[in-house]
């Protein structure tokens, strides 16, 4: 997950702001699995006029948060500053623009997969899934409320080792072999989740797709 959040900030200064003869950018931060809080730090000198060869320094703090609507692993998060600039403003006023961007892992482990899997069966779209969804049906055809109830008891015994599930069902002339190689997986994890002893045409598959 990459997102970009643009940070603007007025700064008042005590003197009259001349001109900016040097500014730098810095960041302190802390992230959770819920939020990435810290502050910016921008510093630097400034000439309270425009004749004058005396500098001013100044340094402010700018604390920032960020709400992350997934949790993430803290250990993969990669923050950088993507965007700075200023401008003064009354004379007394620095406006800072700050463009950040940061890129992390989701923590699947706190998903709840099986919640997921019950409201896809029981949306009406599912005759037309997109690829995205977790579950995808290679059929039109309905599923029965004793399908979707062994469906769902099936996959809440999972332990979320998998992320991907599929409800094929078999079509005239398909085998195991065929229905593995296009799922790339393999018979005896297709066995873990079906009773393949009465395998037929019309015969409805779990098919668990490993995270690669």
């Amino acid at each position: 997950m990459k997102n970009v959040i643009p940070f603007t900030k007025e700064i008042t200064f005590d003197n009259k702001i001349s001109e900016i003869t040097s500014i730098s950018l810095e960041e302190n931060y802390n992230c959770t699995e819920d939020t990435i809080d810290g502050e910016f730090i921008v510093s630097g000198d400034y000439k309270t006029h425009e004749l004058s060869v005396n500098k001013e320094s100044f340094s402010y703090k700018l604390p920032f948060s960020v709400d992350l609507t997934e949790k993430i692993i803290p250990d993969t998060l990669n923050f950088e500053i993507t965007d700075f600039s200023y401008d003064i403003l009354n004379d007394n006023i620095l406006k800072v623009n700050i463009e950040f961007s940061f890129d992390a892992k989701r923590d699947e482990s706190t998903r709840d997969y099986a919640s997921e899997v019950e409201e896809l069966l029981n949306n009406d779209s599912l005759e037309e899934p997109k690829i995205e969804e977790k579950i995808e049906v290679e059929n039109e055809d309905r599923l029965d409320k004793e399908d979707e109830n062994t469906i769902i008891d099936s996959i809440k015994e999972d332990d979320n080792e998998y992320i991907t599930y599929h409800i094929h069902i078999v079509k005239e002339s398909e085998t195991i072999e065929s229905i593995c190689t296009m799922y790339k997986t393999n018979a005896n994890l297709i066995a873990e989740y079906n009773d393949l002893t009465d395998f037929k045409v019309g015969e409805k598959l779990i098919i668990v797709e490993e995270d690669e």
